[in-house]
């Protein structure tokens, strides 16, 4: 995109509307993922929540005996779950702000906004991850 001038005013517009079109393709691409895996995503929240709360309870409860094992490594199981997607989250709105596509205007306040993996409740990232650790360890 730096480098979009050409050598004549015809290449340079021929380049322009070649960027401008990929540009609109990966935000249309981008829209249509986030539509298609919104309610995954939700669901896999909405499930993994009520897992970590059942095994907290499970954990609290069987502190003593040799269960914990089992309910430790099915917690971590799902922690991971939930990180890869909170990860992927922040990876991918960290890169959409990271935009240098600087000579166009419009292209610059689209790539303010960023682009993100949400579900129906909000945006996916680290510090979704973190809340829902939060929320589910049992308080002493």
């Amino acid at each position: 995109m730096k480098r979009f001038r050409g050598e004549t005013l015809s290449e340079t517009q021929t380049n322009l509307r070649n960027i401008l079109t990929i540009y609109q393709n990966s935000l249309h691409m981008s829209l249509t993922l986030n539509r298609l895996f919104r309610p995954l995503i939700n669901i896999q929240f909405l499930v993994a929540s009520l897992l970590l709360c059942v095994l907290s309870y499970q954990l609290s409860e069987n502190l003593a005996q040799l269960e914990v094992l089992h309910y430790a490594a099915f917690t971590s199981s799902i922690l991971a779950q939930i990180f890869l997607y909170c990860h992927c989250g922040e990876h991918l709105k960290e890169q959409s702000q990271q935009c240098t596509w600087q000579p166009l205007k419009l292209t610059m306040m689209r790539a303010q906004r960023g682009y993100r993996i949400d579900g129906h409740f909000g945006d996916i990232h680290v510090g979704m991850f973190s809340l829902q650790i939060n929320s589910c360890v049992p308080s002493v």
